[in-house]
Parts: structure tokens; sequence; C-alpha cells
């Protein structure tokens, strides 16, 4: 309200515009193809495929090696919540999120390999949310970890 103006709503107009505007929702776009990463060859994938423990290794690369597009470690906190959706990636537990059906799950029954072809599963994890609903996180939940596995595998390959 402004000083010496009338009311500009009345009861019963304020409760229109609160019942409007909570049931406009955001509109979400699809995700946009970042650019495209090089496979890697067969040797570096054979290299992979020799390693068998890596995930130890792998929160270790993420904390105090630097990668990525800017260069930097992960911090803590960063690292376990990739670490955690690493680990049902490789389990083949699949990944679910609270906005998806119950029973849709990205990648179950199928246990991720570091050998795997992680720029074909970035493009899946994209894929999947375009169809069933945009990670809200802005990529924590897929992308982010696919990523930084991309990385690692970069690293152990080298």
């Amino acid at each position: 309200r402004t000083r010496n103006k009338p009311v500009e709503f009345t009861g019963e107009s304020i409760d229109n515009v609160v019942e409007h505007k909570t049931t406009l929702r955001r509109a979400t776009k699809p995700l946009k193809a970042k650019k495209q990463l090089e496979p890697l060859t067969s040797e570096q994938l054979a290299k992979l495929k020799d390693a068998e423990e890596w995930l130890d290794d792998f929160k270790r690369f993420l904390l105090t090696v630097p990668h990525g597009r800017s260069n930097k470690v992960c911090s803590g906190p960063n690292a376990s919540c990739v670490v955690r959706q690493v680990r049902k990636l490789i389990s083949g537990e699949g990944i679910g999120y609270a906005h998806w059906k119950k029973d849709v799950l990205f990648c179950k029954s199928e246990a991720i390999q570091l050998s795997h072809d992680m720029a074909s599963l970035f493009d899946r994890a994209q894929d999947h949310e375009n169809e069933h609903g945009r990670d809200l996180g802005n990529g924590w939940l897929l992308r982010h970890p696919i990523e930084k596995l991309r990385c690692y595998q970069e690293y152990r390959a080298r």
C-alpha cells in the first residue's frame, strides 16, 4: 500500500492473486548438449579395465587432483555427494529422484565400470532428464557425477 493512497486490494482479490500464483509452475526447458567429449582410445579403455578397486582412489582424486573445466579440486561435501551417486551407478542399483515416478531409475540393473563410455552415458543422462523431468539440483543427480567420472577416466588413462 502506498502512503495517502486508497487500498488497492480487497480481501477477495488478494485470495484470487495468491491462488493464481500458487498454481503457476516454472516451465522447464530441455537440456542443451554440451560440447562433445572425445571418446577414449581402445588402449586407454583396456588400461582402465585392469582397475578393480578404484572407488577409494576416485574419492582421493576428487579431493586432491585439480580437474574439470575450472581445474580445481572438489570440496569434501561435493566429493561425498559425487561418490554416493557413483556408488549407485557401479552397483547397478540405479539412481532415482523424488520428482520422478517411483519406478523410474537411471541405469537400473546396469553396473557401470570405469571402462564404460562416459560421453554416451552423459548423453543418456541428459535424454533421461528431458524425458522424465529435469534435475532441480542443476545436474548434481546425474550429470555432475558422470562428468567427474569422465575426468577420473582421463586421469587414470594417462
